[in-house]
């Protein structure tokens, strides 16, 4: 269900105390009434970036997707089948047939090289670039995107989630921040109030269009969300997929989930690129770990930090190339290690904000990611 409170004390914070919305009731359809949820044109002025981050919680396995092995033996390959893409040399797994047809708008990362292997100190690293740190809350990366890029006087919020469930309960972090970039959290469409919000998440319209693009399920519809609220000018945007723990069973646990991301995360790319917002929008796909090149004993894999991938597209990134390697096996890296820091100093760094701006926290100036984390130029357009 929506977290109001969140919502209250953001638009308390971003509009009450501005004093775009002084004396209004901040409860129901009068709470987001003002500019329509237009169905933009392409054809539009220049867009300022916005992100789409595909979290997939869990960690989804890295052969099992985007990197798979198929000269490894069967006890790191797995039972599935590697297929060509619209990029020559790059393979995806069997049940990734929408996106292998994206691949020429994607560039892949194949080398993440992290430090936690916990499902909670993952996703905090992964989401802020830092590791946890006792009586500092780091901002996650949806929050940063807001203050840099949202619009102050919009009547929608700068940081959305989407979606429900997920191995780490905590909702999304403004942290040091402050609550004027706290998310929107919507685990469901139908969870939004009245007024401007409302009609972002209402499809009723292009649902019947766009379900066959997207699929036909709720991630999907919240993938097609995502790119209704970057057309509104929500300059970011979490779409949550959970189920990826698989310790056990992975082969069928992967074919249920492929078969709700693939035509859901192939569709927002194609969907974003028709539209001419791919070039202004950076659709991210990670989770917070990879999983073991090796199968377990209960047919699963488990955490992995060492060589797994994430996925970007769009904003400022290059496309159809692959970046970093791990061997044959998927057990070592072998070229272009990349850390928590250095993926997210690329993001803000293709969407225009300088990843060692600093703010204020605890007396002291806290730069985006950690000192010394430099962007990625070969992924930078």
């Amino acid at each position: 269900m929506l977290d109001h409170n969140h919502l209250a004390t953001y638009f308390d914070r971003r509009h009450f105390l501005k004093g775009a919305l002084a004396g209004a009731a901040l409860a129901g359809a009068g709470l987001f009434e003002g500019t329509a949820a237009a169905d933009p044109t392409p054809k539009e002025k220049k867009r300022t970036k916005a992100c789409i981050l595909l979290w997939m919680s869990g960690g989804p396995s890295q052969i099992d997707t985007v990197d798979p092995k198929p000269d490894a033996a069967v006890e790191i390959r797995g039972e599935f089948r590697a297929i060509n893409t619209t990029v020559k040399g790059v393979r995806f797994c069997e049940h990734l047939p929408h996106l292998a047809k994206q691949a020429d708008k994607l560039a892949i990362i194949r080398s993440m090289n992290t430090t936690d292997g916990s499902h909670e100190r993952a996703t905090y690293h992964m989401k802020t670039g830092y590791p946890i740190a006792p009586g500092l809350d780091h901002p996650e990366m949806g929050a940063v995107i807001a203050k840099y890029l949202g619009d102050p006087k919009s009547k929608l919020p700068g940081f959305v989630s989407l979606g429900a469930g997920g191995i780490v309960r905590k909702q999304p972090s403004e942290g040091f921040l402050g609550p004027a970039y706290q998310p929107c959290v919507l685990a469901s469409l139908d969870d939004a109030l009245g007024g401007e919000i409302k009609k972002v998440c209402d499809l009723s319209k292009e649902w019947p269009k766009y379900k066959d693009i997207y699929g036909d399920t709720v991630f999907g519809r919240n993938c097609l969300a995502a790119r209704r609220f970057v057309e509104s000018g929500v300059p970011f945007v979490e779409v949550k997929l959970d189920g990826f723990d698989a310790h056990s069973g992975i082969a069928e646990i992967m074919k249920v989930r492929l078969k709700t991301l693939d035509p859901a995360w192939a569709g927002l790319v194609r969907d974003l690129h028709d539209r001419g917002l791919l070039e202004s929008t950076l659709v991210v796909w990670m989770g917070e770990f990879g999983r073991t090149p090796k199968i377990n004993r209960g047919l699963g894999r488990d955490h992995w930090m060492r060589g797994w991938s994430v996925v970007l597209a769009g904003g400022g990134i290059k496309a159809g190339l692959t970046y970093g390697a791990t061997d044959k096996t998927g057990m070592a890296i072998k070229e272009n290690p990349v850390t928590e820091g250095e993926l997210l100093a690329t993001i803000y760094t293709a969407l225009g904000i300088d990843p060692q701006s600093k703010n204020p926290a605890g007396g002291e100036n806290i730069p985006l990611v950690p000192e010394g984390s430099k962007p990625i130029k070969a992924l930078l357009a």
